[in-house]
């Protein structure tokens, strides 16, 4: 049932790439470019999926299940540099935010693709002004490794409540 509903979300990345990537007019629009992108998209809504389902699997009451979750996507779009700048002058509580959230490892993805080809001088400008200072294969693995725990907590506050 859990890979289902996983396989059901990469549905949406594959769409939204597909519709969207070229328009962007990327100054390099290669396949491994439109793979790279999908790939960024496609472990942001794994990560998304398997967080949902973690906390859905703790919280026996669904309306507070909704409650946690939108004040953790709160802090974690914080971390992100949605609602603060994560750059050189945020507070160390905004560093640890971008730390943990996998939003900002996402964004981060994304701008590499997006400033791809572009003047090295001002790629390093943006990067520095928004803090994104993580490779791309650093922001891959940490992705990969939030949906692995996230999904391994799910499935062990499921092994929980089935033996109680």
């Amino acid at each position: 049932m859990n890979c289902v509903a996983i396989l059901s979300f990469w549905f949406y990345p594959i769409i939204t790439t597909s519709c969207v990537f070229y328009g962007l007019g990327l100054p390099v629009s290669t396949a491994r470019a439109f793979f790279d992108w999908m790939g960024a998209l496609t472990l942001t809504a794994f990560c998304g999926s398997a967080f949902g389902m973690m906390l859905g699997c703790y919280f026996t009451n669904e309306i507070t299940a909704l409650l946690v979750n939108q004040l953790i996507l709160i802090l974690i779009s914080m971390g992100s540099g949605m609602l603060v700048n994560t750059g050189s002058s945020a507070s160390f509580v905004i560093k640890f935010l971008c730390w943990i959230s996998p939003i900002h490892y996402s964004c981060e993805l994304l701008m590499y693709r997006l400033l791809d080809g572009r003047n090295e001088y001002i790629v390093e400008q943006i990067e520095s002004y928004l803090g994104f200072t993580y490779s791309v294969s650093h922001c891959y693995i940490f992705l990969a490794c939030f949906f692995v725990v996230t999904m391994l907590v799910a499935w062990l506050l499921i092994l929980r409540r089935s033996r109680v």
